[in-house]
């Protein structure tokens, strides 16, 4: 740890410790939480417990709750708590809102960011519009704690992912572009990935590489199909599942509709790999999307190394 002083610590705890985590959080007595969305998943194997957990998490708080207004589940949490409680999201009844939301060709948002205190514009750095609810959390407890709205705007405008395989955007000397998503997933996140490629991918013919989601019990086929089926109804060219588990990916696409040109399913990322080798053109955008023991991180990274160079985003 530094031994710089800090004016405030921001601790990220992951949903299946929070129950856990509840018992010694007292003792930091935190500012503010966020509480962004409760993942379909989650709702449908732990519902009872987990929604449990969580507000018990909220009632120990007496400064600031900050609530996505837009998540009815997160929403109703707002009576589970003594905190201060601040709505954010994009419908009128956020004090944190985003309004006047566009994508530019590379899926990055731009929106008016209004707040009690003013309004200001925002263009965000980081690609997909889902990161617009991640920034109206942030900005809650930046202005809870004393931020300027001005610096605040400027700062989201600045922020960028720390850790690799998250959005990571690569544009290859031959003209195509790989975006990289594949540290982690759940059904949430990969309709989220499936819609930032929709958007970066206006005009270019675009590739959902998928693989599997775990962890999601007897929901596995019923998500996995209902994928497929997105990537046909958001006119993605081209999608290939990989691996075992991602069958019913390419049977959900088939059924919904063709999946633009084609979908494929290969056995493992090794296929995959020759597959993309073979048929990636210039302008094309692929994307690469699966939980983090799938393994499509190490295929996003070697499709990188087909030129022998890169151009970062």
């Amino acid at each position: 740890m530094s031994s710089r002083r800090s004016d405030a610590i921001l601790l990220v705890v992951a949903l299946a410790a929070s129950a856990v985590f509840t018992s010694q959080l007292h003792l930091l007595w935190p500012l503010a939480r966020m509480d962004l969305n409760v993942p379909a998943a989650q709702l449908e194997r732990e519902a009872r417990t987990f929604l449990a957990a969580r507000r018990f998490d909220l009632k120990g708080y007496r400064a600031a709750a900050v609530l996505n207004v837009d998540d009815p589940v997160v929403s109703g949490m707002a009576g589970q708590t003594r905190a201060h409680v601040i709505p954010v999201g994009e419908s009128a009844q956020a004090t944190i809102r985003a309004v006047d939301i566009s994508l530019d060709p590379q899926g990055r948002a731009s929106f008016t960011l209004v707040t009690d205190q003013g309004i200001a514009p925002v263009a965000l750095g980081l690609h997909g519009a889902h990161h617009v609810g991640n920034a109206l959390a942030v900005a809650a407890v930046a202005l809870t704690v004393g931020m300027a709205l001005p610096d605040l705007a400027t700062a989201l405008g600045e922020a960028r992912p720390l850790s690799r395989w998250r959005m990571e955007v690569h544009e290859r000397v031959d003209g195509v572009t790989i975006v990289n998503d594949a540290y982690n997933a759940n059904p949430d996140s990969m309709r989220a990935a499936l819609s930032a490629l929709a958007a970066m991918g206006r005009g270019r013919r675009t590739w959902a590489v998928l693989g599997e989601m775990r962890e999601l019990g007897p929901e596995s086929i019923t998500e996995h199909d209902a994928l497929g089926r997105l990537a046909g109804h958001l006119n993605v060219s081209r999608l290939v599942a990989v691996g075992e588990g991602t069958q019913p990916i390419d049977i959900g696409a088939r059924r919904g509709g063709r999946c633009g040109e084609e979908s494929t399913w290969v056995p493992d990322t090794d296929a995959a790999y020759e597959l993309l080798r073979r048929d990636l053109a210039p302008g094309d955008v692929v994307l690469l999307k699966s939980s983090r023991d799938a393994g499509l991180r190490w295929l996003g990274d070697r499709l990188l190394d087909v030129t022998g160079s890169e151009v970062h985003s």
